[in-house]
């Protein structure tokens, strides 16, 4: 006979079910900010000329396209693989600085894909924050060099702590200052952003200041973060998630 503990445990297909409808109806609600593959694809082979005609014509798609070519040459890697990084079909660890080198220039490179990036997030574009943290990973810049927290203040970190002031981790950070409607609420994302962050105690001030700045220059622009609608991530335990993939039920719309 199962017991209640059991229960709580096992997979129940119409939570499942519930789950599965809230992902549709977010994925509906992030569709202006996310990188849709079939938008995406639309910039392959593309000219550096014509990328650069529509970033400069306000296209925040064109932007993202244009600055991530600038991100793998400074990287070292093939810019023309930029798309198929942007349309999922190769992993991230593809963009990791390239161990035989980057050019003499990768630091103009990172600026220039930093700059694409930055007009890309002040239009809303959400994930266009963790390319801008990337760039300074091309320049293999950290908390200290950016002067967001001293050597001996970073050096009092613990490793979790040090991983989360990585810079793309605090730029995606900065997408959810800037739009905390991004994640929603009561998700794990949330809960865990707001955990590592607050980890950080004094360490995080930093944080306000780099939104501070972004929110500014926004204004100088005179533009305004698009924000997201509200919504509540469905009351399932993450028991009955794991039970469900246990039983194969992994392969969700």
């Amino acid at each position: 006979m199962a017991t209640e503990a059991d229960a709580a445990g096992a997979c129940d297909l119409q939570q499942l079910e519930k789950l599965q409808q809230f992902n549709r109806t977010n994925m509906r609600r992030l569709e202006n900010s996310r990188l849709e593959p079939e938008a995406i694809a639309a910039y392959r082979g593309m000219e550096l000329s014509e990328l650069k005609a529509m970033f400069e014509q306000g296209d925040s798609l064109a932007m993202i396209v244009y600055g991530m070519h600038f991100l793998f040459a400074a990287m070292g890697r093939n810019p023309e693989l930029a798309v198929d990084y942007l349309y999922y079909q190769m992993p991230i660890r593809e963009i990791k600085p390239n161990p035989k080198g980057v050019p003499g220039d990768a630091d103009r490179y990172a600026r220039e894909a930093r700059r694409a990036f930055t007009e890309a997030a002040m239009r809303g574009r959400h994930a266009a924050f963790t390319f801008i943290g990337l760039t300074y990973d091309a320049e293999g810049k950290n908390a200290v060099d950016l002067f967001w927290l001293t050597q001996e203040a970073f050096d009092s970190l613990t490793d979790e702590q040090k991983f989360n002031v990585q810079p793309r981790i605090v730029y995606s950070q900065l997408a959810y200052r800037m739009d905390p409607n991004l994640l929603p609420v009561g998700s794990p994302n949330r809960k865990m952003f707001d955990e590592n962050f607050a980890a950080l105690g004094d360490h995080g001030k930093f944080m306000q200041w780099i939104e501070i700045s972004f929110r500014t220059q926004m204004k100088a622009k005179g533009l305004s973060f698009p924000e997201l609608p509200e919504v509540v991530y469905p009351d399932i335990e993450q028991s009955v998630i794991e039970a469900c993939k246990e039983q194969g039920y992994s392969q969700w719309d």
